[in-house]
């Protein structure tokens, strides 16, 4: 399996997410103090004490939302690898992984694309352990009676990639072309599932269920598929200068 992607992309996003976090919120914590020690002053006015507060807590909170993604962008770039392991076990070079994929004039982004003799399948690679039971796009964690709703749904989470990429394939006019979506736990197990809007597959099956997507007669499929590789190996992460090869050596394309 050839992979198209910077493998190093999700941890360099996340050390920048996590500087930029870091400045906010200590900026923000100086800006609310700043307009405290302003409002004790003399012939403070509301413009001179609540304008720095104001700003001052607002630059807090989008830190904490940057310290949060920064988070989501390292626990997702260590997850990735069990996935990669497995697929590159059992694919041949006929399967193209691409990472983080930005799809053409929108602004949402795919974990991976697996694109071969399956046609397109979109992976939402999930990093949190734990045993999971899934009932239509609703998750839980736990087994049995002892069941806790997640507060995001991995499911819908994979949803506007998938569609997006979905309606790509028609605009490019990919007739009969494939396009599937999956979840996978890269660190977890799945306890059940109840008619899933997705599939949800653990890590260690993933290539088994890339496999059972392939049709008895792919042949019909190697253009479409060729034709949207063309167009999603720009948009992975690192672009197409960085491709590494079955043995995991990084080459130029």
């Amino acid at each position: 399996m050839r992979i198209v992607g910077s493998a190093a992309y999700l941890q360099d996003r996340a050390r920048r997410r996590g500087g930029r976090a870091l400045f906010l919120v200590v900026a923000g914590v100086v800006a609310v103090a700043a307009g405290f020690i302003a409002a004790q002053a003399p012939g403070a006015t509301v413009l001179t004490s609540g304008f720095p507060a104001f700003a001052g807590f607002g630059a807090v909170v989008v830190g904490m939302l940057q310290g949060s993604a920064a988070r989501r962008d390292a626990d997702s770039a260590g997850a990735e690898a069990p996935v990669i392991a497995q697929l590159r076990a059992r694919l041949s070079d006929d399967y193209l992984y691409l990472r983080n994929v930005v799809l053409p004039g929108r602004t949402t982004a795919a974990d991976a694309v697996v694109l071969g003799p399956h046609g397109a399948l979109v992976l939402g690679i999930y990093p949190t352990p734990g045993s999971f039971t899934v009932k239509g796009d609703d998750w839980f964690t736990g087994r049995g009676d002892s069941l806790e709703p997640l507060r995001e749904s991995p499911s819908w989470r994979l949803a506007r990639p998938l569609r997006g990429l979905q309606r790509l394939a028609v605009e490019e006019d990919l007739t009969g072309l494939p396009v599937n979506g999956a979840v996978v736990l890269a660190r977890g197990d799945l306890a059940g599932a109840e008619k899933p809007s997705v599939a949800v597959v653990p890590a260690s099956k993933i290539a088994s269920y890339v496999e059972y997507l392939r049709p008895q007669d792919p042949e019909p499929l190697r253009e479409p598929v060729q034709r949207l590789a063309g167009l999603l190996t720009p948009l992975a992460a690192g672009g197409p200068s960085t491709v590494e090869s079955p043995t995991g050596d990084t080459a130029a394309a």
